[in-house]
């Protein structure tokens, strides 16, 4: 059994989602470490907790997930966007539970949860999971919408609660008056990385960034530049958009290799050399 939010729920789905989602980056670092037996043990027990997910806690009539083994009603945000984000719902489910999660959202972001029962507090460290998972699934415009929901009001200098950083949570009227809500908080600022791995588009492929992707999320920008610290140099990228096309470039480190994937599916691959190599690509 597990508590949530105060009330006893039985085996909770979010929490289960970490689970797999723990196993799974476990079984990769063993893989790369060398130590396939170990990194095969961490799979199985995680395909185990992903068939076990989708055989108990995803409702079959709407295609969403459950807030727990006894709790059938509430829609909860953290189970769903994780489930998509980690890969635990079927690729038939995706689009229909991002769509559900809509129904959540609100002038300030997204509810936690539908009806009355938990927190009614947005959760920027929640909503983070979703965001990305809309970016993984291919969705920029929801993507880009619930990030300004959720980010504008807080990096508006005329904004009562401004400081500069990133705010715990938010009241659904937008407020931040909860005696325990931290003005700075670092689980906030989810979008920061999500800049840089969807939207300017760099990914590790493999540990250091040895093998890596750029794989831009242009939606309604005109362009993006930025650069990524890796053991072998800096990894720098910039892209334009005019209109239906657009222009990259990016610096490969030495000993490297990138793969790009412009809008369109154009794809390529582009060794770095002994020395780094510059490239521009259009698409």
């Amino acid at each position: 059994w597990d508590f949530y939010d105060g009330a006893k729920t039985g085996v909770v789905t979010a929490f289960n989602d970490l689970y797999y989602q723990s196993l799974h980056d476990l079984a990769y670092m063993e893989a790369s470490l060398g130590r396939p037996d170990r990194a095969a043990a961490y799979d199985q027990t995680a395909s185990r907790v992903r068939a076990a997910i989708n055989a108990h806690l995803l409702n079959p009539a709407t295609g969403t997930y459950y807030l727990s083994e006894t709790d059938h009603t509430t829609f909860a945000q953290d189970a769903n966007a994780m489930a998509v984000l980690f890969g635990i719902a079927p690729a038939a489910k995706v689009h229909g539970v991002l769509t559900a999660l809509r129904t959540l959202w609100g002038p300030h972001g997204s509810e936690p949860f539908s009806g009355t029962t938990y927190s009614n507090l947005i959760s920027p460290y929640i909503t983070a999971y979703e965001v990305e998972a809309d970016y993984l699934a291919g969705d920029t415009g929801d993507a880009e919408h619930l990030l300004h929901l959720t980010w504008d009001q807080m990096i508006d200098p005329h904004n009562p609660f401004f400081t500069g950083t990133m705010w715990e949570n938010i009241g659904p009227d937008g407020t931040a008056t909860e005696a325990r809500t931290s003005l700075a908080h670092g689980w906030a600022s989810g979008p920061t990385p999500i800049m840089t791995s969807y939207v300017l588009g760099v990914q590790p492929a493999a540990p250091g960034y040895r093998t890596f992707t750029v794989t831009p999320h242009p939606g309604s920008l005109r362009w993006a530049e930025g650069a990524v610290p890796t053991p072998y140099g800096q990894i720098l990228v910039h892209w334009a958009t005019t209109g239906h096309r657009l222009s990259l470039t990016v610096m490969v480190p030495a000993h490297t290799t990138a793969t790009v994937e412009l809008p369109g599916g154009h794809r390529v691959t582009l060794p770095g050399g002994p020395h780094g190599t510059q490239h521009t690509l259009a698409g």
